[in-house]
This record gives C-alpha cells, sequence and structure tokens, in this order.
C-alpha cells in the first residue's frame, strides 16, 4: 500500500502518465522512496506592502524531499525530463492540505555531486518544482 498519492508524468497536460512515485523503479529494480512534501509549498515570494500587509506575488513554488539511488536519480533526468536538468512535468501532490490536485509545473535537479552520495544513495534530494499550475 502506498503511503502518500504523489504522482508524476513527463510533460504537461498529462494526468493520464501519472504514476504513483512508489511504483516507479530504477533500472536496477529499485523502487523510489516516498517523498515528503508535507509544508513545502510556497504560494510565492512574500513581501510587505506599503500598509505593512505581507503577501505572495510571482509564482508558486513546491519541493518534494526523498533518498534516491544514483540510478534513480539517472531515471529523473533521463525518463522524466530529457536527458536535461529541467523539464515540464504533470505531477499529482498536495499544497496545503490532505487534498491532493494535478499541476503542471517545471521539475528542476542538480547533479548528484551537489548532495551527499553514500554506497551509491543520495541523502536528501530535492525534487524542486516552479511555476505551479492546477489543472
Amino acid at each position: 500500500m502506498a503511503l502518500t498519492d504523489n504522482k508524476i508524468a513527463s510533460g504537461h497536460n498529462n494526468t493520464a502518465g501519472l504514476t504513483l512515485i512508489e511504483e516507479l523503479t530504477d533500472s536496477d529494480g529499485v523502487l523510489f522512496y516516498p517523498v515528503n512534501d508535507r509544508y513545502q509549498y510556497q504560494p510565492g515570494e512574500f513581501i510587505t506592502r506599503g500598509d505593512g500587509i505581507v503577501i505572495p506575488i510571482g509564482l508558486p513554488t513546491l519541493q518534494w524531499q526523498s533518498h534516491l539511488t544514483l540510478a534513480q536519480w539517472d531515471y529523473i533526468y533521463t525518463s522524466l525530463l530529457g536527458n536535461t536538468y529541467s523539464g515540464t512535468v504533470t505531477i499529482r501532490t498536495r499544497t496545503t492540505t490532505d487534498t491532493y490536485a494535478n499541476y503542471n509545473a517545471i521539475l528542476s535537479i542538480t547533479p548528484p555531486t551537489d548532495y551527499d552520495v553514500l554506497n551509491g544513495w543520495i541523502n536528501n534530494f530535492i525534487w524542486q518544482f516552479t511555476h505551479l499550475e492546477a489543472i
């Protein structure tokens, strides 16, 4: 049984292709760990207006945090992003509640060298989503 309902697919508006994160496997057949999406949503950059009220401006962002094998990082890089560090995806995730919804987003990742890698595992990997748009 899945621990979360976080899903991902390559490209925008690809709800039919959404796959549960915990059902994805790398080239070695290792299943992906669930991602932590709790309290990772930002509705934009916060600014203080002239009257002292703080409001968000700009585009929403979201992070998922997880542990990955190097082969899983390669899967994200090749299969989801098309051999680049940033690309369009469709995700199913939650923002501020336990209610899941579908979004178009830009997923950006950084090379494994930016992380602590131990015995082939990347600890505390960040899936950085920007330009979230509900679909």
